[in-house]
């Protein structure tokens, strides 16, 4: 998978990862947020939210080894080259669960996979069935 594949899943709410990063290292897209004058810990920042609060615009996200998290990851040169791109295991389409009320809450996730993927998926049912 290229990078450039991997930008509708990012939107999508998936999180992927590459061969060559530790197990526990992925990216993921964080959405935008309000940041209010109380909330912030950076005397900077609470200054700026003085007059309101801060717009944070979205922005992609790189948890590291150890439960780090590196705010505003930026890929290298070889990330966007690369071709090990993939989702980890705990977003495989296989592991994708029908909610309890009956309805597909994961469908448009499996959909999106499956495109990215090249798997197929005829409808919400079929989803279910075979990935429940």
């Amino acid at each position: 998978m290229t990078f450039a594949s991997i930008i509708v899943g990012l939107s999508d709410g998936l999180k992927w990862t590459r061969d060559c990063w530790d197990h526990d290292e992925f990216i993921y897209l964080q959405e935008g947020s309000k940041l209010y004058h109380d909330d912030a810990r950076n005397k900077f920042l609470r200054e700026a939210a003085v007059s309101g609060p801060i717009d944070i615009m979205p922005h992609i996200d790189k948890m590291c080894k150890g439960g780090k998290v590196l705010i505003g990851w930026v890929p290298s040169q070889e990330d966007f080259f690369a071709t090990d791109w993939y989702i980890p295991e705990e977003y495989d389409v296989l592991k994708l669960k029908r909610d309890k009320c009956g309805n597909c809450r994961s469908y448009r996730k499996v959909r999106k996979i499956c495109e990215i993927t090249e798997r197929s998926v005829d409808s919400e049912d079929d989803a279910c069935e075979e990935w429940s």
